[in-house]
């Protein structure tokens, strides 16, 4: 991780399938400052790695209620 880089899990609950995952996966995808993410859908969760300067927490977690997820800020590393 370099010193621009902050690593979340995000808790969605409302992840209930492999096309849940696939939305969340392709919209973090296009969200700038993003640098890597992962999708959970059994454990139901998101975690991201992202450029603080660029994206911050919050913005990721409305991206993701944008879409109709509940989603929160489960762990920050």
């Amino acid at each position: 991780m370099t010193e621009f880089e902050e690593e979340l899990t995000i808790a969605v609950p409302d992840i209930h399938c492999k096309n849940c995952a696939k939305t969340i996966a392709t919209t973090l995808k296009y969200l700038e400052g993003i640098t890597d993410s992962t999708v959970d859908f059994q454990a139901k969760n998101v975690k991201v790695k992202l450029n603080p300067t660029i994206i911050n927490r919050n913005k990721v977690v409305r991206s993701l209620n944008y879409l109709g997820f509940k989603a929160y800020i489960r762990i920050i590393s």
